[in-house]
């Protein structure tokens, strides 16, 4: 239904003749009409530009600008299309008739004129005009939202036969879009997609329903994917619309990528190699076969990452999963098969450890040679960002079925084998082996009784006597790890506390024998034993970005004087970065903390990085004084030590003096201190104190 006017519609009455515009004016606003007055075309067209009346009534015949022109100004103003003109025109002028058509005019009425039937008619016309502009709107606003609409749309007939088109410009369709109108869909799509939409079509048509598929293809060199939604449109006939899914079905494959690959090597990641690994598994049941897994770690990975930062090693990563891949492609076990293929049998399982799936192996000496070529590729150097870097790996192999059926128990089990292959000293592989189990087993058991130790203070320190090898006075004593009761751990003290370096408890263990150790040398201190109290320090608390900060705040709680404690660091640690070490050793010597090397004379260090070292004493490793006097490399050995330490006014302390020959030895070549079992084992702190008093 029209909606009502709010306000009275506007005529122009266009005339030369002041009667006829007067009776006009009269009469209309009598029917509530709002009059304008134009005497003439140039009059009339100042009007029209400045006011839009509803309604225009107009003379053919004026002076100058004749009516049939002021008709065809107005419809090339901006909206003067749409206003009704009704023309007045001699009884019997055909002529001028059909001109005033052919100019736009909307109607036309004859002299002489009845006003008040006018009247009527003018308004009826105005109504009309009303409709017709709602209607116009109406479709604009339906094309508007069509046209908004980023489908492409056709509508069809049951044979094919396309009646409508609405095409989308920015989309890459599968067919021509020039000559759909008036042709069958046979003509102008491919066969397949063809087929398919009369499938949808009769679906359509027998159910009702709308029906959905997607297809493929490839426009313009570049895989695009569409979905198609066929619906019912009137009585026999569909209305096909047509979308450009490709961007989804990219976030899609996208999403699905992210989900089973990892981010930073693009291999696949644990779950897409656990999938393989089940199907690979299954067709080895099928077929009688044999499958292997390898379970890859590389050594000294932390150190590097540590060292070098997270970006040096995260590209070693990626260096790495390449030369596994490489590795893969040499051996003549899988070199018939595709690059991608040999990708996704090598799968980043997280940190720096990675798996390898061998399907249809036929002897284990296959395997072997694989895993030889991997070891090989990644022991050569690694240069990122002009740095070289230098790493190996250690390989555990598992065998189907001979090591497990089910994907768990082989990963497991290579695994376990792994870890075999590094205390075997890393730089190896290893098969799986049942005995590797018990050992696997045992260590868990260590790892959880480490903690529960640490929990319920099972841990206790014993302090071995420092000696002066000349007088026999106690000068001081070496914290060791010991812990209550004895069978709690029947691991060597060695191998737990290089457990609790590989479980991340290196910490938490070494702040617990420093924080006692100190305690205990604070209260000998305050009693007016003047004893100093030596700490060993693993590399992990050696390297801890905040050991200066923790040494300055524990002697400072403590109470205790720093040259009252000794810290022991061996060899080994100060030259991986003799550099750094220098830095933080001196930082130490600056609190007034003692250093010693600690298993000094194994070979590590060299006489120049030596003599730039901020330390106080040399320790002899007691791999050098259990060979005394006899062994004669030990005793030359031992003899320049004491030599150099003389030259470098360090002191010179014995590790392992068990006995009489060793102690005169040490004692005749100017050695300094000893410890060990010739006067004693190591003492609690009960005992070590009693000694003090003596």
């Amino acid at each position: 239904m029209t909606a009502k006017r709010k306000k009275e519609p506007t005529v122009l009455i266009i005339d030369d003749d002041d009667a006829i515009r007067q009776v006009a004016r009269l009469t209309l606003e009598m029917s509530e009409f709002s009059v304008l007055e134009a005497k003439d075309g140039t009059q009339a067209i100042l009007l029209l530009k400045e006011q839009k009346p509803d309604l225009v009534l107009l003379d053919v015949r004026l002076p100058g600008l004749d009516g049939i022109a002021v008709c065809r100004e107005l419809r090339k103003m901006p909206g003067g299309e749409r206003i009704p003109v009704l023309m007045l025109t001699g009884y019997d002028d055909l002529d001028s008739i059909t001109r005033a058509y052919e100019a736009g005019a909307t109607d036309f009425v004859t002299k002489p004129v009845n006003w008040v039937i006018l009247a009527h008619r003018l308004m009826y016309m105005v109504r009309a005009g009303d409709t017709f502009s709602e209607l116009n709107a109406s479709e604009s606003k339906n094309r508007a939202l069509l046209d908004a609409i980023p489908d492409v749309m056709l509508r069809m007939d049951r044979s094919g036969l396309i009646s409508d088109f609405k095409n989308a410009h920015d989309l890459n369709l599968p067919f021509q879009t020039d000559r759909v109108l008036g042709n069958n869909i046979a003509d102008i799509l491919p066969a397949e997609l063809t087929s398919r939409m009369h499938e949808a079509v009769e679906g359509v048509i027998k159910t009702g329903d709308i029906q959905i598929f997607e297809y493929e293809a490839a426009v313009k060199d570049a895989e695009c994917y569409f979905e198609f939604r066929v619906v019912a449109y009137g009585d026999n006939g569909v209305l096909a619309l047509i979308r450009d899914i490709t961007q989804r079905k990219n976030a899609e494959y996208d999403m699905r990528y992210m989900a089973y690959h990892d981010s930073l090597t693009k291999l696949p990641n644990m779950q897409l190699f656990k999938d393989h690994l089940g199907l690979a598994v299954t067709a080895a049941a099928n077929l009688g076969s044999y499958l292997s897994v390898l379970f890859i770690d590389l050594d000294r990975f932390k150190y590097v990452n540590d060292k070098y930062g997270h970006k040096i090693g995260d590209l070693l990563l990626q260096a790495s999963a390449d030369r596994i891949i490489n590795g893969m492609r040499r051996s003549d076990i899988v070199a018939h098969i595709n690059n991608d293929s040999v990708r996704d049998m090598v799968a980043r399982m997280g940190g720096d450890e990675f798996t390898v799936l061998l399907p249809n192996i036929k002897k284990p000496e296959d395997v072997a040679k694989i895993s030889k070529r991997v070891l090989e590729e990644l022991s050569k150097p690694f240069v990122i960002f002009s740095t070289e870097l230098n790493i190996t790996a250690s390989i555990g192999i598992a065998i189907y079925p001979n090591d497990g059926t089910d994907i768990d128990l082989l990963l497991q089990n290579a695994d376990t084998a792994m870890y075999h292959a590094k205390a075997k000293g890393r730089n190896n592989f290893q098969f799986f082996d049942e005995s590797m189990n018990l050992h696997i087993k045992e260590r868990l058991n260590t790892e959880a009784t480490i903690k529960k130790a640490l929990e319920n203070s099972n841990f206790v320190l014993n302090y071995l006597p420092r000696y002066d090898l000349r007088s026999g006075k106690v000068l001081g004593a070496e914290a060791l790890l010991r812990w209550t009761p004895q069978d709690l751990i029947t691991m060597p003290v060695e191998q737990v506390i290089a457990l609790a370096g590989e479980i991340g408890m290196s910490g938490k263990l070494g702040d617990w024998v420093l924080n006692t150790a100190c305690a205990q040398a604070a209260q000998w201190n305050k009693k007016g034993f003047t004893s100093c109290v030596s700490v060993n320090l693993s590399i992990h608390e050696f390297k801890s970005t905040n050991l200066i900060s923790k040494i300055r705040k524990l002697t400072e709680d403590m109470g205790l004087r720093p040259g009252w404690l000794e810290l022991e660091i061996t060899e080994s640690t100060i030259m991986q970065d003799i550099a750094a070490t220098t830095v933080i050793l001196q930082n130490l010597k600056d609190i007034g903390i003692k250093l010693s090397i600690d298993d000094f004379g194994m070979g590590y260090s060299s006489l120049s990085s030596l003599k730039r070292l901020p330390v106080d004493s040399l320790k002899i490793a007691q791999a050098l004084t259990k060979n005394l006097p006899n062994d004669q490399d030990s005793a030359t050995i031992i003899k320049a030590i004491i030599g150099l330490a003389r030259a470098m006014n360090l002191k010179v302390i014995a590790e392992g003096v068990e006995n009489k020959e060793q102690f005169e030895f040490l004692k005749e070549n100017g050695c300094d201190e000893f410890q060990g079992f010739i006067y004693g084992p190591a003492l609690s702190e009960q005992e070590f104190t009693n000694l003090l008093g003596q």
